[in-house]
C-alpha cells in the first residue's frame, strides 16, 4: 500500500459514511448492493472511530439506532471476517447501553470472544469497561467488579499515551460502587479520578465524575456540599452548552431535594431533566415524578407518569425499574380507581411478581403479597383476603416485616367482621405495639393503635376513645417536625385519617365538646401547624435555635436516604431495623427544639393542647356553623362564646354532591346567555335557582338554627365549610322568603379552630397593590383594575405589567392586594395552581411566601379563585395561601362572572371600604344593593364573591 493510499481510503470511508447516514431504512438494500465492494471490516472500525460513538447515541439516539442496524447488516455480508461482526455487536452494543440496557449486556458480551481470539487485548478491556457501566445497572454487581480488574490490568499499561480510557473505566467503577451500596469506597475512586481526569485536562470527563462525587457525598449525608456542587456544575454545564449533562444535575438535584423535604423544587427539577433527557433515561424520571405526585396526593397525574414510565421501561428492558413501578401503579389504581381499575391492579401486581420470582427478590415478592391483601379490602372481597392471609410467603426471618404482617392480618379480621378471628385480631394489634414501641417504630406503633381503637369502637368506648387519641397524637407529633416546605406539599400524606371514628363516637355519646375538639383537630390541624412555622420564620431571632433545628434536619435527610438506598437494594431490613429507632430519636429531638421555640416565642396553637373555650372566646360573632363530612355522613356543630349549643347529623353527603351539581349548572347556564335571553328567562331561572338553594338551607342550616333561634340574638353568623360545602353559595341560601344575607352578616373561616391564631398585624403597610392582566380582548378586567385604582388613591397599578417582582421585594406589607385575573388549574400538581398575570404565573406555591402580614385584604378577582377547599387538598387554595401569608381576610370567586358583574361590585364595594366600613359588612351591603338592580338580580351575578377570614 502506498502512503496516498491511507488518505484515499479515509476519503471513500467518510463518503460512504455520509451516505450511510443519510440512506432511509426504505432504500438501505440498494445502498448495500450499491456499495458492497467497498465494504470491509476496515470500514465499520472507521464507522465505529467517527460516528458511533456514546456522545452520538445521546446526542442523535434515533439517527445512532438506524446506523447501529445497518452496521450489523454489513457485517452480515462479511462472513469471513469474525472481526466485523464483533465490531458490528460494538456499536450496537453503545446504543443500546443508553436505551435497552439488558441488551446491551448480551451485546458487549457476544463481541468479546472474537476480540479475545486474536489477542486484541485493549479492545476486550474497552469492551470490559463497557460491561462495568451496564452490569451495575442490571445489578449484576460481581461479574461488573471482575470485568474491571481485568481491564484494569491493560489500561494501566497504556496510561501515559492514554489515560483517558483508565478515566472511563475508573468512573464506572465509582459508579458500580456507588449502586452497591459502598459508599465510602465509591468516594475515594471518585476522588483518584477526579485527580486523573484532571492532571491529563479530560474535561468532558471531569464534569460527569463530579456529578457521581455530589451523588456519594449525599448518601453519606453531605447535602450542604452536595447542592452547592451540583448548581455549581450545573451553571458551567449551561455555559458550555451542555443540555444532556445538565438535565442529568436536575434529575440529581430533584431526588436530593425530595430527600431534603422540598419536594416542590424536586418536582420542577424531575420536568425540567425529562424534557431534555434520552428516552431510556425518562422512564425511571416518570417513575420517580410519579411517586413524588403521588406523596403529593396528585393521583391522577401520578397513573398518568406511571403509565408512560411502564412503557419505556419495558421498551428498553429495565426490568426492576419495571416491577417497582407496576407495584407503584397498583397502588394508585388502589388508591384512586373504580372497580375496573382495582381489576387491573391485579394483573399488574401479578406481573411484577413474575419479575421479582424470575430475579429471586423475596423481598419484592414480600411487596407485592401486602399489597394484594390491601387491595382485596378496597375490593371488599372477604374470601380473597381469608386466603391470602392464612398462606403467607417466607417473611426473611425478619420481624419488622412480620409485625407488618400481622397488622395486616388484624385489619383484615376487623374490616371483615370475622368473629373467629376476634381473639387473633386483638393478639395481633398487641403484638404490633409491643414491637413498634420497643424498636421506636412511630408510625407502625400508630397504626397498631388506631386499628385496637377501631375494635373497641362498638364495645367500649372509653378504651376506643383513649387509644385513637393517642394514634392521633402520633400524626401531631410527626406533623410537627415537618418543614414548611413539606407541609405544604405534603398536605394529603399528614392529614388525619382517625378523627372520622372519634366525631361518630362522641356524636353517639352525645358529647359535644369532646366532638367540636375533633372536628377541629380533623379540619386545622395542618393549617396550624404551617401557620405556625411561617410565623415561626419572620420571628426566630435565636441564630444557635435555627442552626440547631438545621442539623437536625440534615441529620435526618441523611438517615432517609440511606434507608430508602438500602430499600431500594431489597436487603433484608438488618441494617434498617438498626437506623429507625436512630431516625425516630431524631424526630423526637427536632419536635422537642420546636416546641422548646414556639413555647419561648409564645406562638401557641396546639389542638391536642388548647381547650376549645380558648378559641370560642375570640369568636367575634354571635354564633359559629362548624361542618365536617365524615365519609358519607355530614355534621354541623352550633357554638357561641360559652360554648356549643347544637350539634346535629344532617344529610347524606351523595344529597348534598347532587344538590351542589345541580345548583353549578343551573349558574353556568345562565352566565352562557345573553343580557336579551337572561331578562326573556329571567323569572324562570330565578325560581330554578331559588329551588336548589331552598334546599341549600332546608338541610344545611334549618335544622341548627331551630333549636337556638329563640335563645341567641343571630346578626353575625361565622360559617366554616367542609370540603363537601366549600363551592356553595351561603349569602344565596334561599330561607323561603328571603336570601340568608339578607337576615344576617355572614363570613367564613375554614374551622374555627383558627381562632386560635394571633390576628396579624402591621405597624406600617406599603401602597395597595392592584394588579390585572388584561391583554387582547379582555377589556372588563382592564376596566375594573382601573377602577379600583382609582378608588384606591395612593394605589400602585399594574395593567399588563410584570407584578410579582414588586410584590416579592416589598419591606412592608400592602395595605390592600387586588389580582384580576384568570387562573390556570393543574391537575398535576395542585400547588402549581397559578394565577395568569401579564408574563408570568403566581402559583398556589409562591403565594406563602409573599410579604403579606398584616395585609388588610387580598382580593382575587378572576375564574373560581377559591377552588381547591373543595377536595382534601384544602392547602392547595389560593385562600389559604394567601392567609397563611399573613393576610387578615381574602374575597375570593366560587365561580366565573362574566358581563362586568365584578367591575360594579368592585367599585361599591371598594367605595364602602374607603368609608371605613369593614369587609364582611361591605360585602354585605355591596351584595344588597346588587339584589336591587333588576340586571344583577340572578345569584349567578351577585353571589360569586365569598369572604375568607383567618
Amino acid at each position: 500500500m502506498t502512503q496516498t493510499e491511507p488518505a484515499a481510503a479515509h476519503d471513500t470511508w467518510h463518503a460512504l459514511t455520509q451516505a450511510l447516514l443519510r440512506c432511509p431504512p426504505d432504500q438501505f438494500d440498494d445502498w448495500l448492493h450499491q456499495h458492497k465492494a467497498q465494504l470491509s471490516l476496515a470500514f465499520l472500525q472507521f464507522l465505529k472511530e467517527t460516528e458511533v460513538t456514546s456522545a452520538a447515541v445521546l446526542r442523535d439516539p434515533q439517527t445512532m439506532d438506524r446506523v447501529t442496524r445497518y452496521a450489523l447488516q454489513i457485517a452480515a455480508t462479511l462472513p469471513n471476517d469474525l472481526l466485523a461482526m464483533a465490531l458490528a455487536q460494538w456499536m450496537r452494543g453503545l446504543w443500546a447501553m443508553h436505551n435497552q440496557v439488558a441488551d446491551a449486556v448480551i451485546l458487549f458480551k457476544a463481541a468479546l470472544p472474537a476480540f479475545q481470539a486474536v489477542n486484541d487485548h485493549l479492545s476486550v478491556a474497552k469492551l470490559s469497561a463497557n460491561l462495568v457501566g451496564v452490569l451495575a445497572d442490571v445489578n449484576e454487581n460481581a461479574q461488573a467488579e471482575q470485568f474491571y480488574q481485568n481491564a484494569r490490568a491493560v489500561f494501566l499499561k497504556v496510561i501515559d499515551k492514554e489515560p483517558r480510557y483508565l478515566v472511563a473505566l475508573e468512573q464506572n467503577f465509582g459508579y458500580l460502587l456507588h449502586t452497591w451500596g459502598r459508599y465510602e469506597e465509591a468516594l475515594i475512586v471518585h476522588n483518584q479520578v477526579l485527580t486523573l481526569a484532571t492532571n491529563h485536562q479530560l474535561t468532558t470527563h471531569i464534569a460527569e465524575i463530579r456529578v457521581n462525587r455530589h451523588l456519594t457525598l449525599g448518601r453519606l449525608g453531605r447535602f450542604a456540599e452536595v447542592e452547592a456542587g451540583f448548581l455549581q456544575d450545573r451553571a458551567l454545564a449551561e455555559n458550555e452548552i451542555q443540555p444532556i449533562t445538565a438535565a442529568r444535575i436536575d434529575m440529581d438535584l430533584g431526588e436530593l431535594y425530595t430527600i431534603l423535604g422540598r419536594p416542590m423544587e424536586a418536582l420542577r427539577r424531575f420536568q425540567q431533566a425529562a424534557q431534555t433527557l434520552v428516552l431510556m433515561e425518562q422512564g425511571p424520571i416518570l417513575a420517580t415524578q410519579a411517586t413524588l405526585l403521588r406523596h403529593l396526593g396528585s393521583f391522577h397525574s401520578a397513573r398518568l407518569q406511571y403509565e408512560a414510565a411502564l412503557a419505556m421501561l419495558e421498551q428498553y428492558g429495565l426490568r426492576t425499574f419495571h416491577a417497582e413501578t407496576l407495584v407503584n401503579l397498583a397502588i394508585c389504581l388502589r388508591h384512586d380507581g373504580d372497580a375496573k381499575d382495582q381489576q387491573r391492579a391485579q394483573k399488574l401486581l401479578a406481573q411484577a411478581e413474575t419479575v421479582w420470582k424470575e430475579h429471586d427478590n423475596p423481598y419484592g415478592l414480600v411487596q407485592v403479597y401486602f399489597e394484594r391483601i390491601l387491595l382485596a379490602h378496597a375490593q371488599g372481597k372477604v374470601a380473597q383476603t381469608t386466603t391470602l392471609i392464612a398462606t403467607p410467603p417466607p417473611l426473611l426471618d425478619n420481624p419488622k416485616l412480620q409485625a407488618e404482617f400481622r397488622l395486616l392480618r388484624a385489619e383484615s379480621y376487623r374490616l371483615t367482621g370475622q368473629s373467629i378471628g376476634q381473639l387473633q385480631c386483638v393478639e395481633d394489634y398487641e403484638a404490633v405495639l409491643h414491637y413498634a414501641t420497643t424498636a421506636g417504630m412511630h408510625w407502625l406503633r400508630r397504626d397498631a393503635l388506631a386499628g385496637l381503637g377501631k375494635l373497641y369502637l362498638q364495645s367500649n368506648w372509653q378504651k376506643a376513645q383513649q387509644l385513637l387519641e393517642t394514634a392521633a397524637e402520633t400524626d401531631d407529633q410527626m406533623r410537627q417536625v415537618l418543614s414548611v416546605e413539606e407541609l405544604k406539599a405534603g398536605f394529603h400524606r399528614h392529614a388525619n385519617d382517625l378523627y372520622h371514628a372519634l366525631i361518630r363516637g362522641a356524636f353517639a355519646q352525645q358529647e359535644n365538646e369532646h366532638l367540636l375538639h375533633y372536628v377541629w383537630r380533623a379540619k386545622a390541624s395542618a393549617f396550624l401547624d404551617l401557620a405556625l412555622s411561617k410565623h415561626e420564620t419572620l420571628v426566630d431571632e435565636d441564630a444557635d435555635h435555627r442552626r440547631q433545628i438545621a442539623l437536625l434536619r440534615q441529620q435526618i435527610a441523611a438517615l432517609r436516604w440511606s434507608l430508602a438506598m438500602q430499600e431500594q437494594r431489597n436487603l433484608q431490613d438488618a441494617q434498617a431495623e438498626a437506623a429507625s429507632p436512630e431516625l425516630n430519636r431524631l424526630l423526637d429531638q427536632l419536635l422537642q427544639l420546636r416546641r422548646q421555640g414556639r413555647r419561648r416565642r409564645g406562638l401557641t396553637a396546639d389542638l391536642a393542647q388548647e381547650p376549645i373555650e380558648k378559641a370560642l372566646r375570640k369568636l367575634d360573632a354571635d354564633l359559629l356553623i362548624e361542618y365536617v363530612r365524615c365519609d358519607n355522613e355530614l355534621y354541623g356543630i352550633c357554638a357561641t362564646q360559652t360554648g356549643v349549643v347544637v350539634t346535629k347529623r344532617l344529610a347524606d353527603s351523595e344529597v348534598i354532591e347532587e344538590i351542589a351539581g345541580r345548583l353549578a349548572h343551573c349558574v353556568e347556564s345562565f352566565q352562557r346567555l345573553s343580557p336579551a335571553e337572561r331578562q326573556r328567562v329571567a323569572d324562570a331561572r330565578l325560581d330554578e335557582s331559588r329551588r336548589y338553594l331552598a334546599q341549600c338551607y332546608t338541610l344545611l342550616v334549618a335544622p341548627l338554627l331551630v333549636e337556638i333561634a329563640e335563645t341567641v340574638a343571630l346578626n353575625k353568623i361565622l360559617i366554616a365549610p367542609c370540603d363537601l360545602l366549600a363551592t356553595l353559595p351561603f349569602a344565596a341560601f334561599w330561607t323561603g322568603t328571603h336570601y340568608w344575607i339578607e337576615q344576617h352578616e355572614l363570613e367564613l373561616i375554614q374551622s374555627g379552630a383558627l381562632l386560635l391564631l394571633d390576628w396579624p398585624t402591621a405597624l406600617a403597610y406599603a401602597p395597595p397593590v392592584v394588579a390585572a392582566a388584561a391583554s387582547g380582548n379582555a377589556t372588563a378586567v382592564r376596566a375594573e383594575a382601573q377602577l379600583v385604582a382609582d378608588q384606591l388613591v395612593d394605589s400602585a397599578l399594574f395593567v399588563d405589567r410584570a407584578v410579582l417582582t414588586h410584590l416579592k421585594e416589598l419591606q412592608r406589607p400592602p395595605r390592600l392586594l387586588h389580582i384580576a385575573a384568570h387562573t390556570i388549574q393543574r391537575g398535576d400538581a395542585p400547588l402549581f395552581t397559578g394565577i395568569q398575570l401579564s408574563g408570568e404565573v403566581l402559583s398556589v406555591e409562591e403565594s406563602y411566601d409573599l410579604p403579606l402580614w398584616g395585609t388588610r385584604l387580598v382580593t382575587l378577582s378572576g375564574c373560581t379563585t377559591a377552588s381547591g377547599m373543595e377536595s382534601d387538598a384544602s392547602l392547595f387554595a389560593f385562600q389559604s395561601a394567601f392567609l397563611i401569608a399573613g393576610a387578615q381576610r381574602v374575597l375570593c370567586t366560587l365561580w366565573p362572572v362574566a358581563d362586568g358583574a365584578p367591575a360594579r361590585l368592585m367599585s361599591f364595594f371598594y367605595d364602602l371600604l374607603a368609608q371605613g366600613v369593614n369587609a364582611p359588612a361591605a360585602l354585605r351591603k355591596t351584595q344588597l344593593q346588587l339584589l336591587t338592580e333588576a340586571s344583577y338580580q340572578h345569584p349567578a351575578l351577585w353571589a360569586a364573591f365569598t369572604l375568607v377570614r383567618r
